[in-house]
């Protein structure tokens, strides 16, 4: 029994359960059969020893210290999920599921594959002396999934550097970022894929491209967007979604708390989103009802550039 795999989910099991239909069962989209079929969570988006760390006295530590933060965050995102029109954050929290986002891509398949290819070996040699880069990205995983702000991975000594700029880019970005709640409006559900979260990147002024949006479905019916400060003024070809979704949260007087309003996506913007989500996955993407879904030849193929375009167009008629 010893040698049985352990299946590790990189998108975890409180959020999924969002999309079910019934007990534990999930409309999946498999991208190599291209068919939904019916599937229990335990069977999607998980890798077998994915976090199993075999030069650790306790192999299951990664695991287990992603479980522990699961269990905070989960508490945090609940407070997005209770149907009212206003959400209240401490400072605190807001850090911290800043920090447990950025961990979610972090943590993925995708990412540790990343580190594998040859340029990602040679440059992380200097931090990683036997070449394994393997090793170098569940160590990483291990500190950082230890941590509760991205302050403490700044301060941290037991985290490599080129992971704390990674860290930074995906909490703070450039010129700081922030958390909007949307809820769809319309009959199309939003939809959950391997690729945790989805990034949308745009043209600074000077030409740099920068993160722009990090998408975090939670529910059906809502959406999390981490949107880089500054996304509500650029022209309306870059911007996508209108101003009104885009609007900051409020500090509190004492600035020990943050309140959300929860803001409307229409249909087409849910589409959008959704088509991002379909496009950038491997493997594939889960979603509640079937009947809530549009799943065109368009998204399978992925030609998610005319949708965007689509979308970038109704918003300059909008504005």
């Amino acid at each position: 029994m010893k040698n049985v795999p352990i299946q590790h989910h990189y998108i975890p099991r409180f959020i999924l359960r969002n999309f079910c239909s019934k007990d534990e069962n999930i409309c999946y989209f498999d991208n190599s059969r291209q068919q939904v079929c019916m599937r229990e969570i335990s069977n999607i988006f998980v890798v077998p020893n994915l976090y199993k760390d075999t030069n650790n006295e306790n192999p299951v530590e990664i695991e287990e210290l992603l479980s522990s933060f699961e269990n905070e965050a989960s508490l945090i995102i609940k407070k997005f999920l209770n149907g009212k029109s206003d959400v209240e954050l401490t400072v605190e929290e807001n850090d911290k599921l800043m920090l447990f986002f950025a961990i979610m891509g972090f943590r993925s398949l995708n990412a540790q594959k990343s580190f594998r290819n040859t340029n990602s070996k040679e440059f992380y040699s200097f931090w990683q002396k036997d070449g394994n880069i393997g090793e170098f990205w569940k160590r990483n995983l291990k500190e950082v999934s230890k941590c509760r702000s991205i302050q403490e991975v700044l301060n941290s000594k037991t985290i490599d550097d080129p992971i704390k700029v990674f860290m930074g880019r995906d909490t703070i970005g450039l010129t700081g970022s922030y958390f909007i709640i949307a809820e769809r409006r319309g009959n199309e559900d939003f939809v959950i894929s391997d690729s945790y979260p989805v990034n949308i990147n745009g043209e600074a002024p000077n030409g740099f491209s920068i993160r722009m949006y990090c998408f975090f479905p939670i529910s059906p019916s809502r959406l999390l967007i981490l949107a880089g400060a500054g996304v509500k003024f650029p022209i309306p070809e870059v911007r996508i979604f209108n101003e009104d979704l885009l609007t900051m949260p409020f500090m509190s007087s004492d600035r020990k708390k943050i309140i959300f309003h929860v803001r409307k996506m229409y249909e087409d913007h849910v589409k959008y989103v959704n088509g991002e989500m379909m496009g950038s996955c491997r493997q594939g993407f889960a979603f509640k009802d079937s009947k809530k879904v549009t799943i065109d030849e368009k998204l399978k193929e992925y030609r998610v550039r005319s949708i965007r375009d689509d979308i970038r167009m109704h918003v300059t008629d909008k504005t």
